[in-house]
């Protein structure tokens, strides 16, 4: 394939992947909220939101829909208040590229962000989920995670920040180990299989030091709530060039007088476990494949129209799989794209294949043991914009790089 037809190509891929005709909704100039702008769309369509003002109400997501930021979409919810519902028919795809979106209420009860079911895959792209409520000023009775899936198979997370819901109580609470909640997970899908690319996910903290009333510290809290949030909770997990970590078990604290002042340390709550997985879990450190025209400078995975990529490969720097070294000279690489973004794991030798084979393409043949720059033009076609593209190199030496990915604006 001509290397300059590299985006070229996704168009040609995209309309076979696509059975409809998607529209390109901008806010706010074709509706004035997301809110409006989804309510008025169709199954494929795309939601661009081209303005920095604050979104806020329930988004109830009932088909296949990308919503970009256009460079962002700013969005903050709070108490009784749930952001994106994902209510699906049972198939397709829902990309969120480009949100910023935080929990910013001062409450009892905390509010879901990310969360449902009904797809067969939902990506996140560019984006910040932090379910971060501030220390609340009664006892928090609900904490959720930052991303919470049911029926959904696959999930792909890229260079974004998730984080779960924080927990607490008030000071002088009577009975703390009744009613403190545990902090919530980053992810909680037990039956999805998550892959996760430069990005970074962990679980709510416990909350706070809390002083308890007339209480003398026990033998262990051990027994009591207050522990962090697990960081992933899946069926299988891929990670790439990311981080895991459990959120913070809360630091009980004792006063005996009940004045709540000159409080104890009893101990800390467990800290939550970073990963939770049923099935297959591989983590990699290693990303030879990088964007960005500086070696080893990322740059956001979201494109813009007309404009250009540039991938980079690093041939001296530690590989992947199989041989966790340097290339020879002489090492071959090719350079695949697909459309259809790397969120089903394949397998491929002694090793995992992300791309899907009926999907990606050749770009075109690299010199693997060097430093290469390979710049491509982003064309100027409006179908273009909401869709998903990954690239990932194989190199003759068997091994592959860990994948990169993002959507077009």
């Amino acid at each position: 394939m001509n290397p300059r037809a590299f985006f070229l190509a996704l168009v040609g891929l995209a309309s076979i992947a696509s059975t409809v005709s998607a529209a390109d909704i901008i806010v706010p100039t074709d509706a004035p909220t997301v809110q409006a702008a989804l309510f008025a769309s169709s199954p494929g369509d795309v939601i661009r939101v081209q303005t920095a003002a604050f979104q806020s109400g329930t988004l109830t997501i009932q088909h296949p829909i990308s919503i970009v930021g256009d460079p962002v979409c700013n969005y903050r919810f709070g108490y009784g208040q749930d952001a994106f519902i994902l209510n699906g028919p049972g198939s397709g795809e829902v990309i969120l590229s480009g949100i910023s979106l935080f929990y910013v209420a001062q409450d009892s009860n905390g509010s879901r962000s990310v969360w449902g079911g009904g797809f067969d895959h939902v990506a996140i792209i560019d984006s910040t989920l932090e379910h971060n409520n501030n220390q609340p000023t009664g006892v928090i009775t609900s904490v959720f995670p930052a991303v919470e899936l049911t029926d959904v198979p696959r999930l792909s997370v890229m260079q974004s920040t998730l984080l779960g819901g924080r927990a607490g109580t008030d000071d002088c609470i009577l009975n703390p180990q009744q009613f403190a909640e545990n902090g919530g997970p980053g992810i909680l899908a037990p039956n999805t299989d998550v892959l996760l690319v430069g990005s970074t996910v962990t679980g709510g903290a416990g909350g706070s030091g809390l002083e308890i009333a007339f209480n003398p510290c026990p033998p262990s809290v051990d027994t009591w709530n207050g522990q962090g949030g697990d960081g992933v909770v899946a069926r299988s997990l891929y990670m790439y060039s990311s981080t895991v970590s459990g959120g913070q078990g809360v630091v009980w604290k004792s006063d005996p007088t009940g004045f709540c002042q000159g409080a104890v340390d009893c101990g800390q709550a467990i800290d939550g476990t970073a990963q939770v997985v049923t099935g297959t879990q591989v983590v990699a450190d290693c990303s030879r494949l990088g964007l960005g025209p500086v070696i080893g400078n990322q740059v956001p995975a979201t494109q813009v129209l007309g404009g250009s990529v540039v991938f980079h490969w690093d041939g001296t720097s530690q590989g992947c799989w199989p041989s966790l070294t340097s290339c020879a000279t002489n090492c071959v690489g090719l350079l695949f794209v697909s459309v259809d973004l790397p969120a089903r794991a394949l397998p491929f030798g002694s090793t995992v294949l992300h791309l899907d084979p009926a999907g990606a393409q050749l770009l075109q043949a690299f010199p693997a043991h060097t430093q290469t720059t390979m710049p491509f033009p982003v064309p100027t076609q409006p179908t273009l914009v909401g869709q998903g593209w990954s690239a990932q190199a194989w190199v003759s030496t068997g091994e592959l790089s860990a994948p990169v990915f993002g959507t077009v604006r």
